[in-house]
């Protein structure tokens, strides 16, 4: 109750939820989508969180989809591998928004090192942790007749105490730990435990002499490079699964 209020409190005292507001501009061009509102709360932590436990470390334009079929263009986006949160910042008046995903069905990235295919949709899988299936954000490497999507999470690696300024810190330091699904054609969401022979013959046993092979043959698949996993994905399409 309490994050409603703040949120349409802030919509009504700013206007800065609604695009239509100011054009919001970062030096580079761009500006707001001026018919589709974000919703979201005001993200000021006293402390950041480390820069490795977000996707994109610097904000980045992109467009955000709505469960609506509308798209919330030019936006300023950094997505935290850490809390699955998506965050927009608005330049005109300098804040940053933690959006609330109920609305939310996916984003993309305009460029990240000149890769313009960066795109996240929401995808409903099961973990460990609940027994009802949770809707998590998903890099969306492959869509065909199957989808093969990973999820970019991270964990905790390492901590120390650095001093800054007089001020003695504890640090966390962070390592990737991506997760992977494959959606077949039948429609069945399927998480795979990595990208091992055993993992991929899971999917389908009786192909297990052509999974050998193709891996004997793609050693550097457990690096996890996108080209790589584009390519694992036709393979397996091809198994008809």
């Amino acid at each position: 109750m309490n994050k409603c209020i703040l949120v349409t409190g802030f919509i009504l005292l700013t206007g800065t939820f609604r695009m239509a507001a100011q054009p919001a501009c970062c030096g580079d061009g761009v500006s707001a989508s001026p018919t589709v509102s974000l919703t979201g709360e005001l993200y000021n932590p006293a402390r950041l969180p480390d820069s490795s436990t977000y996707y994109n470390r610097f904000w980045l334009p992109g467009e955000v989809s709505m469960r609506t079929g509308e798209t919330a263009r030019n936006v300023y986006l950094r997505y935290s591998k850490l809390t699955d949160d998506l965050y927009w910042f608005e330049p005109h008046n300098r804040i940053t928004v933690r959006l609330d995903l109920a609305p939310v069905t996916g984003f993309h990235f305009r460029s990240i090192d000149g890769d313009t295919s960066v795109s996240f949709s929401r995808i409903t899988i099961k973990t460990l942790l609940v027994a009802d299936s949770v809707s998590v954000f998903a890099e969306v490497i492959y869509r065909g007749r199957i989808s093969l999507y990973v999820r970019r999470g991270c964990e905790p690696d390492r901590q120390e105490f650095i001093t800054q300024k007089g001020s003695t810190y504890l640090v966390s330091h962070y390592r990737d730990l991506p997760s992977y699904y494959v959606k077949t054609s039948a429609g069945h969401m399927v998480a795979l435990s990595g990208l091992r022979k055993k993992d991929l013959v899971a999917l389908s046993p009786e192909n297990k002499d052509r999974i050998r092979k193709y891996l004997n043959q793609n050693q550097d698949l457990a690096a996890g490079r996108k080209k790589d996993l584009v390519a694992l994905a036709g393979f397996l399409e091809t198994l008809g699964i």
